[in-house]
């Protein structure tokens, strides 16, 4: 059985065009609005249903879409009419991680016990450039369980300045003076 082309090789396929055309940040953004419109119609599973054309799943898709680079769309249609669309989620993650990697930056994940206010974003953004020596791009979280301060994930990297963190390893520190 022949394997099926992976979210990657689409990915890379959309990098390079895009890279070729100058417009990474556009394709971004469409193949994002695009999957945002599927979703919200729930086209991914009605474009599952086996007695639909390849036309009518290419009409459904370019329906639902508009406003693209016209080579997004015919890779959305691409995608319908060889029964891959379901790939589209993983195509945009992987696409984002070239950009990233093409530009120089890397993305961080933030948790904080309350959302962020004012330029709060702003400076943590600034200490973790500084830490990490690359552009960051963050996405914030609210998470009360940490009680409180900032922990941020980059990459495998943890940074964690929570108060929870630090309760953690203040027990573990009175465990070992213990012991």
């Amino acid at each position: 059985m022949a394997k099926t082309p992976s979210a990657k090789r689409y990915a890379r396929a959309a990098f390079e065009l895009a890279r070729d055309a100058s417009l990474i940040e556009q394709w971004g953004a469409d193949l994002s609005r695009a999957h945002g419109a599927l979703q919200s119609r729930g086209l991914y599973d009605a474009l599952k249903f086996p007695k639909l054309t390849v036309a009518q799943k290419v009409a459904m898709v370019r329906g639902a879409v508009s406003g693209v680079h016209p080579l997004a769309l015919n890779l959305l249609s691409l995608l319908a009419s060889r029964d891959r669309i379901g790939l589209l989620p993983g195509l945009i993650e992987e696409f984002q991680a070239l950009a990233d990697a093409h530009y120089g930056r890397v993305r961080a994940l933030v948790t904080t016990a309350v959302p962020l206010q004012g330029d709060q974003e702003q400076r943590i953004k600034a200490q973790l450039e500084g830490m990490i020596g690359s552009q960051v791009v963050i996405t914030a979280r609210v998470d009360a369980e940490i009680m409180g301060g900032v922990m941020a994930r980059v990459g495998d990297r943890i940074i964690d300045g929570s108060l929870r963190g630090r309760l953690i390893a203040l027990k573990r520190h009175l465990a070992e003076a213990r012991g």
